[in-house]
């Protein structure tokens, strides 16, 4: 088991998947968060090899899915000498657009 642990406003993906996209929609619509992709559900450091694709998908995953789309940004950060890609996600107010 990672040292790492999950809270209420960060989720731990070791890869893609489209089932990432239940969290997004979540934390988009019931407060901000961020899912890491690079460590697994037990909070190992998995590291990510190909970065862009991952980036590349997560934007058109977000983009062709979700509406209204959600405010995120793209992190990506070496940690232990692996790559991972963080996901801020921020709230979406209805009433405030």
């Amino acid at each position: 088991m990672g040292e790492l642990k999950e809270k209420k406003t960060i989720e731990f993906k070791q890869e893609f998947t489209p089932s990432f996209l239940k969290t997004v929609s979540a934390f988009a619509n019931y407060g901000d968060g961020e899912i890491i992709f690079g460590i697994s559900d037990d909070g190992e450091l998995v590291g990510i090899k190909n970065i862009d694709q991952l980036k590349l998908a997560i934007e058109n995953a977000i983009n062709d899915t979700i509406e209204p789309r959600p405010i995120y940004e793209r992190w990506c950060l070496t940690l232990s000498c692996k790559l991972v890609c963080i996901l801020p996600l921020i709230w979406y107010n209805s009433s405030s657009g």
